[in-house]
């Protein structure tokens, strides 16, 4: 009032900045735990080179990832060059998977990981989501389209407008009831006619079915040798399933029918 009979000009309040608009809240996914393991795995298929189990619950599995990839290098093994260089990685990609799941709202208790002659391989883990929930956690988590197929459902990266794949390394497959796959990107299609692969002899167990019937470790392993093999391993070594069980104190070949 007095700046006003002085003549002074009176001080206004400073205009307050617009409140901004606010954020819609980041679409979350809903989780889709999977805390039991495969009831059974005899959906993997009879053309199959390896099968794997692994137990992510297991105490020490950072320690047997290690023993599992110092012992695949070894000569002793006989395994498969391509299946002993894949090994070799486990101690950072299964790690690095196990990430990439839980982006996605999956947390399994158990992977099982297919390497097939044609040099695709599968990661595996049971069902454990509708498909409504499972398609919205695939679109915001990985950007993938799901569609149903004959064998199940699919899920894809789309190509953008100039035809260059969002950056994902993998396709998705829900195998019937069986299993959830992530297989590399393009293959979605040949992996699942390799599932869909009936043997000659139909009372043959695959190699899934004898490696879960091997005694818990955190990793068991079932592969057919006669590819071929690591440097130093016998050259006329026969085609024969060999069985291994990897904990943190490293490798023990199983003898067949025990």
């Amino acid at each position: 009032m007095l700046g006003a009979l002085s003549g002074c000009p009176t001080q206004r309040p400073a205009p307050q900045a617009p409140e901004p608009d606010p954020q819609p809240p980041a679409t979350a996914v809903l989780a889709c735990p999977a805390d039991a393991p495969f009831t059974t795995l005899g959906w993997t298929p009879p053309s199959a080179e390896s099968v794997a189990v692994v137990d992510l619950r297991a105490d020490a599995l950072d320690e047997t990832l290690r023993r599992l990839s110092e012992g695949a290098k070894s000569p002793d093994r006989q395994l498969p060059i391509r299946l002993a260089f894949s090994l070799g990685q486990w101690t950072w990609q299964v790690p690095l998977l196990r990430t990439t799941l839980a982006s996605a709202g999956f947390d399994p208790a158990q992977l099982v990981h297919v390497s097939l002659p044609d040099g695709a391989s599968a990661w595996a883990w049971p069902q454990s989501c509708d498909l409504p929930t499972l398609a919205d956690n695939l679109a915001t988590a990985w950007g993938m389209r799901v569609r149903s197929t004959p064998y199940g459902a699919v899920g894809l990266v789309p190509s953008d407008a100039s035809g260059d794949e969002v950056a994902f390394a993998y396709d998705f497959i829900a195998y019937g009831a069986s299993a959830y796959l992530l297989v590399p990107a393009g293959r979605a299609q040949a992996v699942a006619s390799r599932l869909a692969e009936r043997g000659s002899d139909l009372g043959a167990p695959s190699l899934g079915q004898i490696a879960s019937e091997l005694d818990e470790a955190p990793v068991r392993l079932v592969v057919r040798t006669g590819a071929l093999l690591t440097p130093g391993a016998t050259a006329d070594a026969p085609d024969r399933v060999s069985r291994h069980r990897v904990d943190a104190q490293g490798w023990q070949t199983v003898p067949a029918g025990s």
